[in-house]
């Protein structure tokens, strides 16, 4: 025998191979494919269509947590992008100032900067010990503790503003996991009993439930994962701005001692 005798032949879309025994038809490729593809009987789609209530219940509310912890990440994103460029773009125009007046128009002109926020509030607190009944004569400070604390509270205010909402991505990567696990649980459960019921354990029987069960996991862990990269890396830019504002708030309170301290 030939060496064409034994070796299957492969064209585009066909398998194409010597017949064994006279009158055996030639498989297709076609034939041999009873997955159906993504949106057919035996897809991925097919699946979660076909699944029971609770995994409709599981598939759902890991759908609402990756939605709304997509919609934070974005949010999240612009936030602290624009907080990052406005704070750095106030810190050069603070440092290049030869006066209040420079101070407080580039303070309005970066208002979402955490920076510019904490010298306003500054600002604030010098206007207001400065002023007394009226208009200040000159910009003046009696208290710098006041200043300070005044300061401070800023600060812990930006850092509760930059933080909002992200305990939601702490909780989604922690908890998606484990509803996805009750799903799979609840799968494997299903393919037991099915075995059970028609007293067979053949692959037709136990695909549906192992399937059901493994797309809950996959859900689960695509809910998780981009909250938990997202979280520590934001949570890593945040500590870096309050660290800015601290440093900023010295910075701050040594120029008002050398330019209005009493």
């Amino acid at each position: 025998m030939s060496l064409r005798h034994v070796l299957p032949l492969f064209v585009p879309g066909v398998l194409l191979s010597l017949p064994a025994q006279a009158g055996q038809e030639t498989p297709f490729a076609e034939d041999l494919d009873s997955g159906g593809g993504f949106f057919g009987d035996g897809g991925i789609l097919g699946l979660i269509i076909e699944a029971g209530p609770v995994a409709w219940l599981v598939l759902l509310s890991l759908l609402v947590f990756s939605l709304v912890s997509w919609a934070i990440i974005l949010g999240k994103h612009r936030q602290l992008g624009t907080a990052e460029r406005q704070s750095a773009a106030f810190l050069r125009a603070f440092r290049a100032a030869s006066g209040f007046t420079d101070l407080v128009r580039a303070a309005r002109q970066h208002p979402m900067g955490p920076l510019a926020r904490l010298f306003r509030a500054g600002y604030r607190e010098v206007y207001d010990q400065s002023s007394g009944d009226g208009e200040p004569a000159r910009l003046r400070v009696a208290n710098m503790e006041a200043v300070a604390r005044s300061l401070l509270l800023a600060a812990s205010k930006e850092s509760n503003r930059l933080g909002e909402r992200m305990t939601f991505l702490a909780t989604t990567g922690g908890s998606t996991p484990f509803i996805g696990l009750f799903g799979t649980v609840w799968g494997i459960m299903n393919a037991f009993q099915d075995i059970a019921l028609t007293q067979a354990a053949n692959i037709s029987v136990v695909a549906p439930g192992v399937s059901e069960a493994l797309i809950a996991t996959a859900a689960g862990l695509g809910a998780a994962i981009p909250a938990v990269i997202a979280y520590n890396g934001y949570l890593a830019r945040i500590r870096r701005i309050e660290s800015d504002m601290d440093d900023f708030s010295l910075e701050y309170v040594a120029m008002l001692e050398r330019r209005l301290g009493a």
